[in-house]
């Protein structure tokens, strides 16, 4: 348990409805202030704020009806120790003073020494849901000392590259979706050479147009032989040449094929290459769809850095980061309960570990029986001093308050009421 600056001794004069209460906590972990709206119990916390902040804390009418002057000393000590540090803070005029008993220099001007000692969150828990979300994370980054804003940085960059893969993933799957409608199942290996083909097609032409010329000649000649007896020798010699040459011309058939495969040569070329633009995009498709999945590895990865760094700051329970704030049990943090709020809030107030363990709990009556008692085993176990600020007289616990003075006390302290009349600046009247 860390060995904080409580409140021993608090005293105040004619600050709002508190015009004359001193009370002695002694270093109590709990300090309970107690009454019915409007007797002053708000008006003694808010002295205590105005003792340690100063006018930065000032309310518009920080000083009583129909006073001039206010003033508030505070002495902070140890638990069951007489006070380290006298704090006089008087208003109109401002001035704020400090003492060591022990006799030490102070080290500083009055106002840097108690702020050096003060915690963010010390007299406002429900600060933090007053914030806006970011700021809400930001302050407790800062607080428990976690620095994710490298892991956020890259998380960013990475989110948009998946972002635009992403989009690129759908524009290329659309395209791949109307290849889909086409047929290739009854289309040629490769294209159709359409040059080879019609050479192949001239040829056979020329040797068809030849073979019919000889099949004349043949024709021609055969009726002749009965005429030419004289030259059936002759005629025959001829025959034999003529049909050992038709011979070698080869064959002419597929004629009718070779026209289709040309007449159908542009249809099917362009199909093909259709074929290859549906197999390319395919390709882009994989490619894309594995970018994808990279970067979504990427995105798990740098959540489980994050995670991890939020483990190892062992966050209160239920606690976590939201994009652009906090979320408590998986709801945005504005949504808790006030009592989550303010358990949650008080524990934060203790994380920032100030050296003056002061935390002022003014919605304290909202506090249920669990989450009360969880705070003060908390002040108890981390050596903080809770204020609780409860409407109504009821709690024996209490320092009860009544038209601006201390009625009724938890435990043996001092109520000595203070004089009426002007205050010497600098000093604070007996």
């Amino acid at each position: 348990m860390k060995d904080r600056l409580m409140v021993v001794e608090l005293t105040c004069q004619n600050i709002m409805k508190a015009r004359s209460v001193r009370i002695k906590p002694d270093g109590a972990p709990v300090v309970v202030i107690g009454g019915n709206n409007g007797e002053g119990k708000t008006s003694l916390m808010n002295s205590l704020v105005v003792g340690l902040c100063g006018k930065r804390e000032w309310v518009s009418m920080p000083v009583s009806k129909g006073e001039q002057q206010g003033a508030v000393r505070i002495g902070l000590g140890r638990k069951g120790e007489k006070p380290l540090y006298i704090i006089t803070q008087l208003i109109n005029p401002d001035s704020l003073k400090i003492e060591r008993t022990d006799g030490q220099p102070l080290g500083g001007t009055p106002r840097a020494v108690l702020d050096a000692k003060l915690g963010q969150l010390a007299f406002d828990p429900m600060a933090l849901i007053r914030m806006k979300p970011e700021d809400q994370a930001k302050l407790v980054r800062k607080v428990y000392g976690i620095d994710t804003d490298a892991i956020d940085v890259e998380y960013n960059v990475v989110y948009e590259d998946r972002r635009q893969a992403n989009s690129s993933l759908k524009a290329q799957t659309t395209i791949l979706d109307e290849y889909a409608l086409m047929d290739f199942s009854k289309l040629p290996a490769e294209p159709i050479d359409v040059g080879k083909s019609m050479n192949e097609l001239s040829a056979k032409r020329e040797m068809n147009t030849s073979r019919n010329a000889l099949d004349a000649s043949i024709e021609n000649d055969t009726a002749s032989i009965g005429r030419m007896r004289a030259e059936l020798e002759e005629a025959e010699t001829k025959l034999s040449r003529l049909k050992v040459e038709r011979g070698s011309l080869g064959s002419v058939e597929g004629i009718e094929e070779l026209e289709q495969t040309i007449s159908t040569a542009g249809q099917v070329n362009a199909a093909l290459d259709q074929k290859a633009k549906a197999e390319h995009q395919r390709e882009v498709v994989d490619l894309v769809e594995k970018n994808v999945a990279t970067l979504n590895a990427k995105l798990d990865e740098l959540k489980a850095s994050k995670s991890a760094a939020l483990v190892d700051a062992e966050l209160p329970q239920g606690l976590s980061f939201a994009t652009l704030g906090l979320e408590l049990d998986g709801v945005p943090f504005e949504q808790a309960s006030t009592t989550e709020q303010i358990t949650i809030g008080f524990e934060l107030s203790i994380k920032d570990d100030p050296e003056i363990g002061i935390t002022c709990v003014r919605e304290a009556s909202l506090l249920d029986k669990k989450h009360r008692a969880y705070i003060e085993e908390l002040a108890e176990k981390h050596g903080m001093q809770a204020w609780f600020e409860v409407v109504g007289d009821e709690d024996p616990n209490a320092f009860i308050i009544e038209n601006g003075e201390v009625i009724r006390v938890p435990i043996e302290v001092e109520t000595k009421p203070l004089a009426a009349g002007s205050i010497e600046p600098g000093k604070l009247v007996e």
